[in-house]
């Protein structure tokens, strides 16, 4: 995993590591934000990473922006339930962490 740090924290470089079957069908700054959150549950220190209810939380953010925005390319992709989880999922306030790329 250690090969995929430099990709993971540059906005540029990340789509390198991307599945070229996704076909551009996301935003480049929600992939950049999991790209983020992927590396703060990487970290070495056990403070700095997230737990499972953040990391939950902050993908569910995600997907609520997606909806709110109506990104058709993405909701054709998920199933109808997801939708309706999405629309009533409670968002919390994100946990700001510096993340050093290595």
């Amino acid at each position: 995993m250690e090969w995929s740090k430099p990709y993971l924290c540059n906005k540029h470089k990340i789509l390198r590591v991307l599945d070229s079957r996704l076909e551009g069908q996301y935003e480049l700054e929600d992939v950049f934000k999991v790209a983020i959150l992927s590396l703060q549950c990487l970290s070495v220190e056990a403070k700095l990473r997230p737990n499972m209810d953040e990391v939950v939380t902050n993908l569910e953010q995600l997907q609520v922006q997606d909806v709110k925005g109506c990104n058709l390319n993405r909701l054709r992709r998920r199933s109808a339930d997801d939708v309706a989880r999405v629309r009533t999922s409670t968002t919390y306030p994100q946990r700001s962490a510096s993340i050093p790329c290595t």
